[in-house]
């Protein structure tokens, strides 16, 4: 009992498109080669998604889908409905066969079947695209636990990892979204004002990277100390640099699941991190399944340790905002007059 491939690929779909787009079209070449989906049979899908409403597309250059509506209103059984999934386990595991028998045994097992095809239809109908995306920041966290547990048995291999938010003009950023709707003349939609965000340039995520290779050791993980800024100061840094000072920022309200700040480590992270300067690194928890000698006595460093988070870091203005921007070569480039320059995938 499971999807067939138009369900498994449409829902594949749709989450790339969600996790790409941030109010930008994005080309189904650029999912397919993500996906690993053939472009023929995602150009079939998406018509069938588009008649469903749950796309739209958008012609032109720079043309390619956005959600028709937000991800928080379209429900996996919407995008199974559009392609023609129909979820039937009493029929996918009885059997076609089987609907003739006139057993005890078999009206006992298409019952069970047919209660769980009910289950599955409204955990479907109830869970959204939004949904699941923020499963998958909770499964990159589980990731961390992974490779923790597997650098403690790895012989061969040394293996540490890296932890950051999203760098600045990648596809989780805002900022190709809000150059956009300047460049469109459309107002600037922000959620919240006052929201924060660490800011870091892919040198910066490079850096990590190469520092975190250089000094590393098993099961490390490395955060690299980044300043951050409100979302109106990046918004209002944005206007000035493309010269247009009065340009509309549009609230539109703090989206569901949606939080006011980023956290890159808790307290107790805090408590045990290195400070290397410009990073911190957190050392593997390497204790034993020996649980007494850590119940008989407790740390009492973790109270005197605030989380390392996008509130309490170092804040940025408007002018060392700018002055961050312009380390974007397509930022620099439209700021010098080139409106057709673009943010590279």
């Amino acid at each position: 009992m499971r999807l067939t491939s138009k369900g498994r690929y449409a829902v594949r779909a749709m989450l790339d498109l969600t996790a790409s787009s941030n109010g930008n079209p994005v080309r189904l070449q650029e999912i397919s080669t993500r996906q690993n989906i053939s472009l023929h049979y995602l150009e079939q899908l998406f018509r069938k998604l588009r008649n469903g409403q749950t796309v739209k597309s958008v012609r032109g250059p720079g043309g390619g889908y956005v959600l028709a509506r937000p991800q928080d209103q379209i429900t996996i059984k919407d995008v199974l409905d559009c392609v023609g999934e129909n979820i039937n386990p009493a029929k996918d595991i009885l059997g076609s066969e089987s609907e003739t028998a006139n057993t005890v045994e078999y009206h006992l097992s298409k019952n069970y079947f047919q209660n769980l095809g009910i289950i599955m239809r409204e955990y479907l109908q109830t869970t959204t695209l939004g949904d699941l995306m923020r499963k998958a920041n909770e499964t990159k966290a589980l990731m961390e636990k992974v490779v923790v547990a597997k650098s403690r048995s790895s012989e061969s291999t040394m293996i540490c990892t890296t932890r950051y938010g999203n760098v600045m003009a990648s596809r989780g950023s805002v900022i190709p979204l809000f150059t956009k709707q300047i460049l469109e003349g459309k107002p600037i939609t922000v959620t919240d004002p006052k929201m924060t965000r660490f800011m870091m340039t892919l040198d910066d995520a490079v850096n990590l990277v190469l520092f975190a290779f250089c000094n590393g050791k098993p099961g490390e993980i490395f955060v690299q100390k980044s300043p951050a800024a409100t979302i109106e100061i990046l918004a209002e840094a944005l206007k000035e640099i493309m010269n247009k000072p009065n340009h509309e920022i549009k609230n539109i309200g703090i989206r569901h699941g949606e939080k006011r700040y980023e956290v890159l480590l808790s307290k107790e992270e805090m408590s045990n991190a290195k400070d290397l300067e410009d990073y911190y690194c957190v050392p593997p928890d390497l204790r034993d399944l020996n649980y007494e000698k850590y119940l008989d006595q407790g740390n009492t460093d973790i109270k005197d340790h605030d989380e390392y988070s996008s509130d309490n870091t170092t804040r940025l203005d408007k002018n060392d905002m700018k002055e961050l921007l312009l380390k974007l070569d397509t930022i620099l480039q439209i700021s010098k007059g080139n409106l057709s320059a673009t943010f590279e995938e």
